[in-house]
């Protein structure tokens, strides 16, 4: 039987602590070094993500600055009488095409080139009561089906001589168009302003119902590149 002297047991006592001492810390190292690495991974991940997604961005293209003019092929405007009990519904109606071919940017996958072919929005359509007038909204136009985007009408109150007068009719084609998993979009704008006796041309009739349509069509829009 082996007695211990009262400095050997505290010898003893101060080793045991300082070995339970450096167990916990080798453990806490350990899991600070394991958060690190996940922490460090984590960046390498997001990193890696971030960089994918930069190739995967379709390159810019120059704007195209030599585009044939959008033409207007009809436009039409009809009021009602503002009779007692009569049809209170104003409408306006336009048809408009673009005959270019749009380069919408080039291909990070395959390096082609992105195009949107010539497009038409077809019986653009506002309606709405005379109190209100058509301003301040977009107003839809039918697609020719040809899932490459759409075309949208905005209407503002003409002026002359500081007078109301006539419609300041905005166009806008929106090219839109998916390619390999990436998205393709751009904007062009075409303004006009319609005017009766000027480019439009019609009549109001005994019962104060009028009407009027394009006066020489079609008619030619310059449009510019908006976004």
């Amino acid at each position: 039987m082996t007695i211990l002297t009262a400095s050997a047991s505290s010898r003893l006592a101060q080793t045991s602590a300082f070995t339970t001492i450096r167990r916990r810390y080798n453990s806490v190292s350990f899991r600070r070094s394991k958060v690190f690495a996940k922490m460090q991974f984590g960046t390498l991940t997001t990193a890696i993500a971030l960089a994918c997604t930069a190739v995967a961005a379709p390159a810019a293209v120059p704007r195209q600055n030599t585009l044939q003019p959008f033409s207007l092929t009809a436009a039409s405007i009809g009021t009602p009488s503002g009779r007692p009990g009569a049809y209170p519904w104003s409408e306006f109606r336009a048809s408009i095409s673009d005959p270019n071919t749009l380069s919408l940017g080039t291909s990070p996958d395959d390096n082609s080139e992105v195009t949107a072919g010539p497009s038409s929005g077809l019986n653009c359509f506002a309606k709405y009561l005379g109190s209100e007038g058509p301003w301040g909204r977009s107003w839809p136009c039918d697609n020719d089906n040809k899932q490459e985007g759409w075309w949208t009408m905005e209407i503002a109150q003409g002026t002359l001589d500081g007078q109301p007068n006539g419609y300041d009719v905005t166009f806008t084609h929106v090219a839109d168009k998916q390619y390999l998993g990436s998205r393709y979009h751009k904007e062009w704008e075409g303004k006009v302003t319609l005017r009766v006796g000027d480019t439009l041309a019609g009549s109001c009739g005994g019962s104060g119902v009028c009407g009027w349509a394009l006066k020489n069509g079609p008619l030619s829009i310059q449009q510019t590149e908006v976004a």
